[in-house]
């Protein structure tokens, strides 16, 4: 411990943190596309997804525009589940990201290597960045060796590397602590420029991704702390960062953006009842997933009370063995201002690891202090902790942040990776030919709509036989759930899952189902027979167009076993008239 902590003081440490986190990042290279990338794709190449609705490229991240007509338009091609609402709205504008993205499929359309080779490029860029800031706030020497160290291979990082879609989190960070160090400068020296040169910055970073708001935590956080003069006069300097948002987010705006009636995504400016009851469970899950190397990513599948209740039990505990610090430093209050508050724009969205690069700045700075605080025997008496207590945290820290995170890494880039290979097979998997063309496949028991939507495009992309229009009538629970199919008659097919529908992404709590409520498609007309307390529908009936028997559908069933093979759908015949089938029984 005592080699590996000096080892850290090393005065080239910087340049090893930036080289080993980007090291460790090159594993995303030999990743294909995944997931949104196809979406992307299809955007850039300018293939046409389905028909009647177009999209701009600087419209990447507008999923769900927000006109009831081009949603309908989505649901009935069978890219969006049935139960979508029609008020959802999820568009997110970032358009400098877009440029980079139109600047790969300008250079190198068909090279998913050099795409995230400029992925890995903005990331020794952020790690550059980071080094630099902690350089000054901790001074060189032991703690700002561990902290470069901890953010350049903290896990935490794998999806915005590895991912060529979530670029956007690299580049916010990029720029929003460049606008941080600007900043300090500023205010430091007194030099306008810098001052001048933070704004611009800042605003750039807005237009990257909406989550460069989040370096405000650490603006004000220096004006609270570190800044000198008159309280007022301090605060006063993040007036101009204000303005710039102010008028950012009326051109959001204006322009169109923005998400609305989604479980997954919220405005606080829009329904800020709700963001508050989901900061509130929110906020301690990631705040316990930066400090244990525990992923939150399953959250939103497996999320409830008690994960929250553990997750606020361990960021109690973080609290008692940091107050001493915090007491007596302030520079630890800067840092920890920032991680917590760094965290509260980011709860608008579900909890996700790759949400915690702006936290990540802060916990890593104070989790340094911390060890090097505890070893140097300058903090030894914890609130009535013995010391040996908090020399075993040092050593879970340690172990935690600097010996496992860079395995989990490295294991999180490649199983990334595994996804975008999996679907790639599934897709190309699909037992459809030319005769399909005009037909329409229905799938009976796929857990997730997002492996039928992702696939119908990887198929079109690729030039492959593919359906119209393709629907999953199964509901979302990303699990396989036991499933009671009847045939009432000769068009219609009732479902009673064991597990309700899930909203996830399309539809919030706001806006439940009732019984009676009915979907209107070209090829069938979805009616709910039954619902959970929370308006879930839990009995549903689906009458097509056609008889059932019609041979312009294709019946498929989800072969989800233990191996992924490129034979996960197949084809069957549904039941008879009167008859039942049970698909997942014991799922």
């Amino acid at each position: 411990m005592n080699w590996l902590l000096s080892w850290m003081g090393s005065p080239r440490i910087a340049s090893i943190a930036v080289i080993s986190g980007t090291l460790l990042g090159s594993a995303a290279l030999g990743t294909g596309f995944v997931l949104d990338d196809y979406f992307h794709r299809a955007i850039l190449l300018d293939v046409e997804i389905f028909d009647g609705v177009e999209h701009s490229p600087f419209e990447l991240f507008s999923f769900v525009d927000g006109d009831p007509a081009h949603t309908m338009r989505y649901i009935d091609a069978g890219m969006y589940p049935w139960w979508t609402s029609l008020d959802v709205k999820l568009a997110l504008w970032r358009p400098v990201t877009a440029l980079t993205h139109m600047l790969d499929y300008a250079l190198w359309p068909n090279s998913p290597f050099l795409m995230h080779l400029h992925n890995l490029a903005w990331f020794a860029l952020l790690l550059v960045i980071v080094c630099i800031l902690y350089r000054r706030m901790l001074g060189p020497g032991v703690a700002a060796g561990i902290a470069m160290m901890c953010y350049a291979i903290d896990d935490a990082r794998a999806m915005p590397i590895g991912w060529i879609a979530n670029r956007n989190s690299l580049i916010e960070a990029a720029f929003g602590f460049t606008a941080i160090y600007l900043h300090i400068r500023w205010r430091e020296e007194k030099r306008t420029p810098f001052a001048l040169a933070a704004l611009a910055v800042f605003t750039i970073g807005l237009f990257a991704k909406e989550g460069t708001i989040a370096a405000t935590a650490y603006l004000l956080g220096y004006a609270l702390f570190l800044d000198r003069g008159v309280i007022l006069r301090r605060l006063a300097t993040l007036v101009p960062y204000a303005a710039v948002i102010v008028v950012w987010r009326i051109i959001y705006r204006v322009q169109g953006f923005g998400v609305e009636g989604s479980d997954t995504y919220t405005d606080p400016l829009i329904a800020p009842f709700e963001f508050t009851r989901q900061l509130f469970q929110r906020l301690p899950v990631l705040f316990a997933s930066q400090w244990t190397g525990m992923p939150c990513d399953g959250f939103i599948l497996f999320g409830s009370w008690w994960w929250i209740l553990g997750a606020t039990l361990i960021g109690s505990g973080v609290c008692v063995l940091l107050f001493p610090l915090l007491r007596r430093d302030a520079t630890a209050r800067f840092f920890c201002t920032g991680m917590v508050l760094s965290l509260v724009p980011v709860c608008a969205a579900f909890p996700m690891d790759r949400l915690l690069s702006f936290s990540g700045l802060g916990a890593m700075g104070l989790l340094a202090q911390f060890i090097v605080g505890v070893r140097s025997r300058t903090i030894w008496s914890l609130n009535g902790v013995p010391r040996r207590a908090a020399s075993m945290a040092v050593v879970a820290l340690v172990l935690i942040h600097v010996v496992v995170a860079p395995f989990m890494l490295v294991g999180r880039i490649a199983g990334f990776g595994i996804i975008g290979a999996v679907t790639d097979q599934i897709a190309e998997g699909m037992p459809f030919d030319e005769s399909d063309a005009n037909k329409v496949a229905v799938v009976l028991d796929c857990p997730t709509s997002f492996v039928t939507v992702y696939s119908s495009i990887q198929r079109r992309l690729g030039g492959m036989p593919t359906p119209r229009c393709m629907y999953n009538l199964a509901p979302d629970t990303f699990f396989d759930t036991e499933i009671r199919i009847t045939r009432t008659d000769d068009k219609t097919l009732v479902y009673e899952p064991r597990e309700p529908y899930r909203w996830l992404l399309f539809r919030d709590y706001g806006h439940p189902m009732a019984v009676g409520d009915t979907v209107e498609l070209e090829n069938l007309r979805v009616e709910v027979l039954g619902v959970s307390v929370r308006g879930e529908p839990t009995r549903v009936s689906f009458r097509f167009k056609n008889s059932i028997d019609d041979p312009g559908y294709l019946w498929l069933e989800f072969n989800n076993t233990l191996i992924p093979s490129k034979e996960m759908f197949v084809r069957i015949h549904p039941p008879g008239i009167g008859q039942s089938v049970v698909m997942n029984p014991g799922a």
